[in-house]
């Protein structure tokens, strides 16, 4: 037996189906897009002259603070552009200087020896509180630029971010055991047997997480061998976006959106230490 609506019947199922979608539209713009846990510290936000335009500092500075970002270390080439961002009244922003004067010098600087004046003057001002983000490879490390570079760091007590291979890493913390380095982007593409080995074997060293994108597999899911190595050495990992071009910017919520999502699926206290107690303590930032 076959029924038949009336039209009006039909009417008024049309409606509530479009009023049920409505509903559902409306509490899917309205509900919160992220999960703020754990708040972050951003430990390498770049800010390059090409960012300047497209991006001013009080769209980042709104966008840190709706994302929950608690505070972040930034560096420029040139340097001005992290002082763009901490004159925007946001205290928890941290200067970091970049040995460069614009990014050209990012591949040579170790064989330009007159950055050594640029270098000291710009620490002497006591602006900074923290160095690099600094990109040497293997070979790289041994020169008098390099030298005078880890003698301050060491000399000020300030940490240095590093952009190396394993290689390069080697070279750099043994010639300064001392220093106090942050290994960028868990070194791009070493392995985590590798990352595991240089934290056994140099007790200064932490390490950063931006653009590791294989931490996870296809679903999004933490791969074994990366969360046994973050729930192992948790007092030894940070997190940052890498914002060092205009791509990553416009991206920039997604990225920390990614950051989130891996960290929830470690145990609380573990996604508090990356997320910012480790960065809060090494930095010695205060809110």
């Amino acid at each position: 037996m076959k029924f038949a609506l009336s039209e009006r019947a039909q009417n008024i199922l049309g409606i509530g189906l479009l009023v049920m979608i409505l509903a559902l539209f409306a509490a899917f713009l309205l509900w919160p897009e992220d999960d703020p846990f754990p708040p972050i510290i951003d430990v390498q936000m770049h800010y390059h002259q090409d960012a300047w335009h497209s991006f001013s500092p009080r769209a980042v500075i709104g966008v840190m603070k709706e994302l929950d970002i608690l505070a972040a270390v930034v560096s420029s080439a040139p340097n001005e552009g992290s002082f763009k961002l901490s004159d925007e009244g946001f205290l928890r922003i941290l200067p970091s200087l970049t040995p460069y004067r614009s990014l050209a010098d990012r591949h040579e600087w170790f064989t330009d020896n007159s950055l050594i004046d640029m270098i000291g003057k710009e620490l002497n001002s006591g602006r900074y509180h923290g160095i690099g983000e600094v990109h040497m490879l293997d070979g790289q490390v041994r020169g008098p630029v390099v030298k005078y570079l880890l003698d301050e760091a060491v000399r000020r007590n300030m940490v240095i971010l590093t952009h190396t291979d394993a290689n390069g890493l080697k070279q750099l913390m043994d010639l300064k055991p001392e220093a106090r380095v942050v290994w960028a982007h868990a070194g791009m593409t070493a392995k985590p047997y590798i990352v595991e080995g240089m934290l056994i074997r140099y007790e200064n060293l932490m390490v950063e997480l931006s653009h590791r994108t294989d931490l996870v597999d296809g679903d999004g899911k933490l791969k074994p061998e990366w969360r046994k190595l973050l729930i192992h050495y948790s007092k030894r990992f940070m997190v940052g976006s890498g914002t060092y071009n205009n791509s990553w910017w416009y991206e920039y919520r997604y990225i920390i959106r990614r950051i989130r999502k891996y960290l929830q699926q470690l145990p609380r206290d573990v996604a508090e230490d990356i997320g910012y107690r480790n960065a809060k303590q090494l930095y010695s930032i205060t809110y």
